[in-house]
């Protein structure tokens, strides 16, 4: 995977406004058709219960231009180093940062949500672009929960929601366990394939949580929040 330097641009004047919205109603319908269109009642639920971010990030965000129709198209800044997706966001009018996450430089902004939901390469290339008491909304199974909590550190866990219901739960007796199992067998994982030369995260994704797989939907979203 080449690394590309970081080319941001924000949205475009307001004329065409109805067309670019079409854009994105475009770009949704596809999404659906995929089912990849998830999430939606979450955000909102987050927004409306939890916090109203200023500054959003979605890294890895491909066209999933949901975050936008829930925090609004200036609020969030879709970070992707695939040049057709970024095309097709800047069509659409929406803020967008055409790079690769280890090489990404947002010049000293700093953003106070940022959104792994479909993570390749995890959260610490860009988490230090994090607001303190900023927020991490990211998707059961997928370790970038296990690793703010568990290896970068300085992050509690305020909640789960339901992706489909919004429903949020503080339930944290059988979700903890879990994770904190699920970041041991990612260690183990990790160590084994390295000892090999395979860095595992070119590969983790197909190596889901098998505890969390079979106890939790794996598209409920976990809340988390920079304590420190």
């Amino acid at each position: 995977m080449s690394v590309e330097g970081t080319i941001q641009t924000k949205s475009k004047p307001r004329e065409g406004t109805g067309q670019r919205m079409e854009v994105i109603k475009i770009i949704e319908r596809s999404n659906r058709r995929r089912r990849y269109n998830w999430g939606t009642v979450a955000l909102r639920t987050f927004r409306d219960e939890i916090y109203r971010p200023k500054a959003v990030l979605y890294p890895y965000s491909s066209t999933h231009v949901t975050p936008a129709t829930v925090f609004g198209r200036d609020s969030v800044t879709f970070l992707d180093s695939d040049s057709l997706s970024i095309a097709k966001l800047q069509e659409a009018g929406l803020k967008t940062a055409h790079s690769d996450v280890r090489a990404f430089d947002p010049k000293g902004e700093k953003y106070d949500l940022m959104l792994f939901l479909q993570p390749e390469l995890g959260t610490r290339h860009v988490i230090p672009h994090l607001t303190d008491k900023g927020y991490v909304l990211t998707n059961v199974g997928d370790y970038s929960a296990e690793e703010l909590l568990f290896e970068v550190g300085g992050f509690a866990l305020l909640g789960h929601m339901g992706w489909r219901t919004g429903k949020l739960s503080k339930n944290f007796d059988t979700i903890l366990p879990l994770l904190r199992k699920s970041w041991e067998k990612y260690q183990q994982a990790r160590e084994a394939f390295e000892k090999n030369g395979i860095d595992f995260e070119d590969v983790k994704r197909f190596f889901p949580s098998i505890d969390i797989v079979k106890t939790q939907d794996l598209r409920n979203i976990l809340v988390l929040r920079k304590e420190t």
